[in-house]
C-alpha cells in the first residue's frame, strides 16, 4: 500500500471516527431522559431517513447521475417485484427498527452500556444469515459465538446499575440489525446482477462501473424512503407527538436534519474505508473506534467501568477480532479455489483454441464471467447468495 492509500485511509478512518462519535453522543444528549428527553425517537429517526434520502438523491443525480440513468433506464416492473418487494422492504423494515431501538435505548442506558451489549451483533448476524442459508453454522463459529457471548454476559452483568428495558430495547436492535445486515447481503447481491447486467462495465462494455453505486448510497437511496414510511407509522401509533414538530420549530428540526447528515457522514466514511482496506483493518479500526466512543462517554456523560465491565469488553472484542479474522481466512481459501478453478478453465480454453473454436468459448466467458456474482460464485453455483 502506497503513501497515498495510508494517507486516504487516515482521513477515512479520522472521518468515520469523528462523525461516528458525535452522532452517539448527539444521539444521547437527545434521547437521554436527563438531557433533552426527547421522547418521539421514531419521528426524530425518520427525519433522519430523509435527511440521509435527500443526501443520496444528490450524490446520485449529480455525482453519478449518467451511471444511475443508465441502470434506471433498464429498470423493469419485474425487477420491481424481483428484487425490491422480495428484498428492499423486509430490510428497511429491519433497518427502521434496528435504529428505532437504538435510539430509545439510549433514554434508558448510558452509551457504555449500549456498546457492551451491541458488541452481541456478530451472533445474531450469524444467526440470521443461517436462517436464510447464507452461512454454514461450524464447530469453529460456534466456539467464537461462545467467546463473544461470555464477553457480553460478562461485561453487562458487570454493571453497577442498569435499566432492563433499555437493556431488552438494545438486544432487540442487535438482533434486528443481524436480520438487517443478512437481508442487505441478499439485496446487494441482487442489485449487483442488475448492475452487472445493465451499467457500465457490465459484459455490454469494458468501461469499469463505479463501485459506491452497489454501496450505501444507493442502498440509503433505494431504503431510507421505505424506512421513513414504517418510523412515520410507528411514531404515529405508539409515541407521543411533541407539538415542535407539528408547528415547524425550525431549530429542533435544524437539530434532527444535522443528524441525518452526520449519519450519512458516517456511513459513506465507513463505505471509503471497507473499499480502500481489508476486512481485519476495518475490524481493529472498529474495535478501536469503540474504544473511543466509550472513553469519550465517560469523558462527557461520566460513564463508569468496573473491572469485570473492562474484562467483558476485551473478551467480546477478542471474539469479534476472531469471527472477522475467520471470515478473511474463508474468503481467502475460497479465492484460491476459484483461481484453481480458473486456471484449469483456461488450460481447457487453450486446448479447445488449437482446434479453432476459441472465439465462440472466449465470448461466452467474456458474457458470464464479469456478470458474475463473486457472492453467488463463492457457493458453487448453487443459485443462494453466500455473505462474505
Amino acid at each position: 500500500m502506497d503513501k497515498s492509500a495510508y494517507l486516504r485511509n487516515a482521513v477515512f478512518i479520522t472521518v468515520w471516527y469523528t462523525s461516528s462519535t458525535v452522532l452517539s453522543l448527539y444521539n444521547k444528549q437527545l434521547f437521554g431522559k436527563e438531557y433533552l428527553d426527547f421522547k418521539a425517537p421514531a419521528a426524530a429517526t425518520c427525519v433522519h431517513c430523509i435527511t440521509q434520502f435527500a443526501c443520496a438523491w444528490l450524490t446520485i443525480h449529480v455525482v453519478l447521475r449518467k451511471q444511475f440513468e443508465a441502470f434506471r433506464a433498464s429498470f423493469s416492473f419485474r425487477d420491481w417485484q424481483s428484487g425490491y418487494l422480495r428484498y428492499a422492504l423486509p430490510t428497511a423494515a429491519a433497518a427502521a427498527a434496528d435504529v428505532a431501538l437504538s435510539n430509545t435505548s439510549l433514554g434508558y442506558i448510558s452509551i457504555t452500556t449500549y456498546v457492551l451489549v451491541k458488541n452481541s451483533a456478530p451472533i445474531f448476524v450469524l444467526l440470521s444469515s443461517w436462517l436464510l442459508g447464507l452461512e454454514r453454522i461450524t464447530p469453529k463459529l460456534l466456539v467464537i459465538m461462545a467467546t463473544i457471548l461470555s464477553g457480553v454476559y460478562m461485561a453487562v452483568t458487570g454493571e453497577v446499575s442498569y435499566s432492563w428495558s433499555g437493556m431488552l430495547m438494545v438486544l432487540g436492535a442487535a438482533a434486528c440489525g443481524g436480520m438487517r445486515w443478512a437481508l442487505t447481503s441478499c439485496f446487494l447481491t441482487w442489485h449487483a446482477n442488475r448492475r452487472a447486467a445493465t451499467l457500465p462495465g457490465g459484459p455490454q462494455t469494458d468501461a469499469p462501473a463505479p463501485s459506491v453505486i452497489g454501496g450505501p448510497i444507493v442502498t440509503l437511496y433505494t431504503l431510507t424512503p421505505f424506512m421513513s414510511v414504517f418510523l412515520a407509522i410507528a411514531s404515529a401509533v405508539i409515541e407521543p407527538q411533541d407539538p415542535r414538530i407539528l408547528e415547524g420549530d425550525w431549530a429542533l428540526m435544524s437539530v434532527l436534519f444535522a443528524g441525518g447528515f452526520l449519519a450519512f457522514i458516517m456511513l459513506t466514511s465507513e463505505f471509503g474505508l471497507i473499499h480502500n482496506s481489508s476486512v481485519l483493518a476495518l475490524s481493529v479500526a472498529g474495535l478501536a473506534k469503540e474504544i473511543v466512543l466509550i472513553s469519550s462517554s465517560m469523558l462527557v456523560f461520566g460513564d463508569t467501568l468496573t473491572p469485570r465491565n473492562v474484562v467483558g469488553l476485551l473478551v467480546s472484542m477478542a471474539g469479534i477480532w476472531w469471527y472477522n479474522a475467520y471470515r478473511q481466512s474463508s474468503r481467502s481459501y475460497r479465492r484460491v479455489q476459484d483461481a484453481e478453478e480458473d486456471s484449469d478453465n483456461d488450460d481447457l480454453l487453450a486446448d479447445v483454441a488449437m482446434q479453432g473454436e476459441s472465439s465462440s468459448i472466449a465470448s461466452a466467458q467474456s458474457a458470464g464471467r464479469p456478470g458474475q456474482s463473486p457472492v453467488v460464485g463463492a457457493n458453487g453455483g448453487s443459485g443462494k447468495p453466500r455473505m462474505e
